[in-house]
């Protein structure tokens, strides 16, 4: 309480996705094998590709990643970039699923949907 906080838009420890591949194989050396990944929401697909190629080229995977829905939005971003950039929950949770079956990793990656699911509807 009373303390401010920085939440930047980038990460101080990588800044590509091979860096970002880098930083998850760390992590697990640090963590004694225990299950790494990162959440991400998405923006630009293409951004995605790169860390998709990424894996398929240095072959680091992250056992699991979490997809957040643009619904969530961040304390950190004012509230019209918050409500209104990324890929909504189920849609980026879909795309995620079907870049990981094509490029053969989807049986190795465990996906995590963190957004808005409203009713049984909603959910995969």
């Amino acid at each position: 309480v009373g303390k401010t906080v920085v939440s930047p838009a980038s990460h101080p420890e990588f800044s590509t996705p091979r860096g970002l591949l880098n930083f998850v194989q760390r992590l697990r050396e640090l963590s004694d094998g225990k299950p790494i990944g990162f959440k991400l929401c998405i923006g630009r697909k293409s951004e995605f590709m790169a860390i998709i190629k990424a894996i398929r080229e240095t072959g680091i995977l992250p056992d699991f990643i979490t997809v957040d829905g643009a619904e969530g939005g961040t304390g950190a971003a004012p509230a019209e970039f918050s409500n209104r950039l990324g890929t909504p929950c189920l849609e980026a949770t879909f795309f995620v699923n079907q870049v990981l079956i094509g490029a053969g990793l989807r049986d190795k990656i465990h996906i995590i949907s963190a957004g808005k699911t409203a009713t049984g509807y909603d959910m995969l």
